[in-house]
């Protein structure tokens, strides 16, 4: 008798099936099942085409199909895809209700819901095999993964091959470290294979189906990587608390589940240090930080390790596939979901997930990733002002070299207009136009939204497609309202991808979330300064309280890359040192409303539990002071508020010490060349360094009367 739903392997086709296929024959084709039963396909119908060519592939593959077939036509209705695999864990699951299964031979999440009406007979099957370690022939659905069939099974000879010495950890140190250039190329290497939904075969690696099979798609990645030249190693993360969860547009459902997962890596210098980058194309455009990576699986307390490329499977089953069949065999069942996926769903990109993702950097390691999972949230690199318009704006900020400085920015200057141009990326599936609007505040450790002044909007002249860096601007503005240092922001809005409601942010919550947990919002409160050995510079900031609400907060400030031998001071309002603790600062100077301390070691100096008072709005002065021994070089400084023991905001300094051709005093507003003997009189307090004379003749300077007569104004 015909059952309407059973698992079998293929035995065969009536005819030349794939001559019938490009025929799109209207006659019926039959598939014979080693169980004796058979269906009927009409290949003159494109989703009947599609099974025909998953059901060949699953006979070339030796393994079994879950057929559905419609009670009242016979009519083939759905293909699932059963596993053999031992049970690795169950666990509750809370929506749907039921269990969650982890199989060993399987990375993504299986849900047995408790309303099944096989329920209690599935799930006793699947805890027996979790207490024996016998095998199950375990049926998900394509998307959902929710369990429709589970059956006894002998246990795959593959579970047998151990090599328990590729499964030690080992270090990335064991790599040639590779440029950022290159690792870049190797991921295009391998991910450039990808499979189309629509057409998925072999050798083709089917990221397009995230959902399971990575260590397939790792171990076909690392092998494309060493036939040019490259060796890898692979990084392994094992769920903690909670399953891992990416998203991803490549599901209906915009994210998969998995109890682990896998990717290769490599070893790339960086910034003169060594980083782990992983290669993961089923989640990223681009490789990553091996930290970026992680914080992607939404699992904070989730485990990793690295391992030798040549293991294949971490957690149980086959350790190893020397000559690659497995990879083959593993690929080919997910390339066959991909193509019943494609079949069911008329193919990716899902509706639901195509969507422009335009974000900016909020530190040059920034991925748009929400939340921001590392560095300053108030360095972004892709804010840039200038004095003049820029004659090509892409050029000059767009290259890959460009997009990897955050000091290409000139001081906005007062009096006179300042462009300002915004560099955004699109890490979405859709292109889409878009709105920055753009706002300044004078410099603080918290620029609350209530202290943003609107310069105006920046509105992209064409849409910025999928995985494009483009220069925005620039807007022109006039008003600066007096000289000094600026904090910019920069909001974008997309038709998809709206713009925070600012009005909405009522508390030190709401803006940490505004910045940090949107990654279409960023502000840049970093400057750089041109610097002489042998002066003292002075920086005044605003410590900001929250509007209408008392906080405690923390400040500290970051001295670690300052040269030796540089004198630090601080001095703020004596009132928040009260009931505050202080770290390496040592109190010099004292009056009845501020206290000076001097930075007792160069590091991290606290203010620790500051209580700031509603609206508070108290200034710190930073005095800086270098040797006249001191070398020449980038150094840099940054003082950041805390509240809660998060990062609410940063002042960002970067001192450029060098030999600059012509040197100012700040108090009498002369200008020299740096080698007159009068400029070496100037006071260290008053010497300001300038590149060129056009802009401190700008600022209101006077030529010497000695080495600059020809810029001298005054006849003396």
């Amino acid at each position: 008798m015909a059952q309407n739903t059973f698992i079998d392997e293929v035995a065969g086709f009536s005819g030349n099936i794939q001559q019938a296929r490009s025929q799109r024959s209207t006659a019926p084709v039959s598939v014979r099942f080693k169980g004796g039963q058979s269906i009927a396909l009409n290949l003159s119908d494109a989703r009947h085409r599609g099974w025909s060519r998953i059901l060949e592939s699953q006979q070339r593959l030796g393994k079994p199909v879950y057929v559905d077939l419609d009670p009242n036509t016979s009519e083939l209705r759905r293909l699932l895809f059963p596993l053999t695999s031992t049970v690795r864990a169950l666990r509750p699951h809370v929506a749907p209700p039921g269990l969650a299964i982890e199989l060993t031979l399987s990375a993504a999440v299986q849900v047995l819901r408790d309303s099944h009406p096989r329920y209690a007979e599935f799930s006793a099957l699947l805890r027996e095999a979790l207490e024996r370690g016998t095998a199950l022939l375990v049926t998900d659905t394509n998307d959902t993964h929710e369990i429709v069939d589970v059956r006894g099974a002998a246990l795959p000879d593959a579970l047998a091959k151990k090599a328990r010495d590729l499964a030690r950890d080992v270090g990335i140190q064991t790599l040639t470290p590779v440029t950022p250039a290159r690792a870049q190329e190797l991921f295009d290497l391998a991910g450039a294979g990808t499979c189309a939904p629509a057409d998925p075969d072999a050798p083709c690696v089917p990221f397009m189906y995230p959902d399971d099979g990575c260590w397939a798609r790792a171990h076909e990645m690392c092998r494309l990587m060493a036939n040019a030249g490259q060796e890898s190693l692979k990084v392994w993360i094992r769920r903690g608390t909670t399953a891992l969860h990416a998203n991803t547009s490549n599901h209906p459902s915009c994210g998969v589940d998995w109890g682990w997962h896998v990717a290769p890596v490599l070893a790339v210098s960086i910034a003169g240090a060594v980083e782990t980058w992983v290669i993961d194309p089923a989640l990223f455009p681009t490789p990553v930080p091996l930290d970026v990576w992680f914080y992607a699986q939404h699992s904070a307390d989730a485990v990793t390790s690295i391992s030798e490329r040549g293991l294949y499977m971490k957690f149980g089953g086959p350790t190893t596939d020397p000559n690659y069949t497995l990879t083959q065999s593993d690929m080919g069942t997910y390339r066959n979901r991909l193509l019943q996926r494609f079949l069911d769903t008329e193919g990716p990109p899902y509706s639901v997930c195509y969507k422009e993702d335009l974000y900016l950097r909020d530190n040059l390691d920034d991925q748009g990733l929400e939340p921001l999972p590392r560095g300053g949230i108030s360095c972004s690199p892709d804010i840039n002002h200038f004095r003049e318009e820029l004659a090509d704006p892409q050029a000059a900020l767009g290259s890959a070299s460009a997009k990897a400085r955050d000091d290409l920015f000139e001081r906005a200057e007062f009096g006179q207009p300042n462009y300002i141009y915004v560099r955004l990326q699109n890490r979405g599936s859709a292109a889409a136009d878009a709105t920055i609007d753009v706002y300044y505040s004078l410099a603080s450790s918290l620029p609350t939204p209530a202290s943003w002044q609107r310069i105006g909007a920046i509105q992209t002249s064409s849409p910025v497609a999928p995985g494009e860096f483009r220069v925005a601007g620039p807007l022109v503005w006039d008003t600066v309202p007096q000289a000094g240092h600026y904090c910019f922001i920069a909001v974008v809005d997309t038709p998809r991808d709206a713009k925070p409601d600012l009005s909405a942010v009522h508390t030190i919550d709401d803006f940490y979330a505004l910045v940090r947990k949107r990654n279409n919002v960023t502000w840049k409160n970093f400057d750089v300064e041109n610097f002489f050995a042998d002066s003292i510079a002075r920086y005044s900031f605003v410590i900001r309280g929250w509007p209408r609400i008392p906080y405690r907060s923390d400040l500290e400030l970051d001295t670690a890359q300052l040269p030796a031998g540089t004198r630090v001071e601080l001095r703020l309002l004596k009132r928040l040192t009260i009931e505050a603790t202080v770290e390496q600062l040592e109190a010099i100077n004292t009056t009845s409303e501020h206290i000076t301390c001097r930075v007792t070691a160069l590091g991290t100096a606290r203010v620790r539990d500051m209580a700031l008072r509603a609206s508070d709005q108290s200034a710190v002065v930073l005095s800086i002071s270098t040797g006249p021994q001191t070398p020449s070089g980038a150094y840099q400084f940054s003082l950041r508020q805390l509240i809660e023991g998060n990062e609410v905001g940063r002042v960002t300094q970067r001192l450029n010490i060098g030999a600059f051709p012509y040197m100012g005093n700040r108090g009498s507003l002369e200008l020299h060349v740096a080698s007159c003997e009068w400029a070496r009189q100037i006071s260290p307090r008053n010497k300001v360094a300038f590149e060129n004379t056009a802009r401190p003749i700008a600022q209101g300077y006077n030529g010497c009367a000695y080495c600059l007569r020809e810029l001298n104004t005054d006849g003396d």
